[in-house]
């Protein structure tokens, strides 16, 4: 699981959080749905443990599926 602080969102969404590696966005990790305004702590289920840097993606709207349309995303370091 990864934990997100506290955000605010400027319309409901969702945060992603892909498999980084070598400043390479991978595979879909995990996601979880945001609402719009402040967000106290959001919580990604991932389907399995990680091992290596992860990215986080916040997305306005529907959809998550396109890295490129993110509105903002931070790198996540797993310490392994």
């Amino acid at each position: 699981m990864i934990v997100i602080d506290p955000l605010t969102a400027t319309a409901d969404g969702f945060v992603a959080i892909y498999d980084y590696h070598r400043a390479e966005v991978g595979a879909l990790l995990g996601v979880a749905a945001i609402r719009e305004g402040a967000n106290r702590e959001t919580r990604v289920t991932l389907g399995h443990p990680v091992r290596q840097d992860v990215i986080a993606f916040l997305f306005s709207g529907n959809s998550f599926d396109d890295p490129s349309t993110a509105v903002d995303s931070i790198e996540i370091d797993i310490d392994g």
